[in-house]
């Protein structure tokens, strides 16, 4: 279990959000202030599969920062997510592993130029 709060820290500050929701393998965490909101949704599945093929098993993060509109500026709101997919009895040490390689490759230079749409 991840816990009652998750700690994230967003442009340098540590934000503690707390579980608002909790049902069939799918957890809601929020921080609200007065100028933003940080709202994490943590999801597992399993899905479906073909006869005699090995269902995968899903599990998804996403963190959700929206800074809320003043009367100059609109709403804005970021949203990034990930997906960690595994056959279903595979060892979880090497979904770990795969997980992580992806994740060392978001480096802030990598992220730059995901953003600025290089592929």
């Amino acid at each position: 279990m991840l816990g009652d709060t998750l700690t994230i820290t967003h442009d340098a500050q540590s934000r503690v959000l707390s579980k608002i929701n909790q049902d069939n393998f799918t957890s809601q965490y929020l921080l609200r202030t007065a100028t933003e909101e940080f709202r994490i949704n943590v999801r597992h599945a399993t899905e479906s599969a073909k006869p005699g093929a090995v269902p995968l098993e899903r599990h998804n993060i996403e963190y959700i920062h929206t800074v809320f509109s003043t009367l100059t500026l609109p709403e804005y709101k970021q949203i990034v997510s990930a997906t960690i997919r595994g056959s279903r009895g595979d060892d979880p040490a090497v979904i770990g592993k795969t997980a992580k390689a992806l994740i060392g490759f978001l480096s802030d230079a990598n992220v730059s130029k995901l953003i600025a749409w290089e592929s």
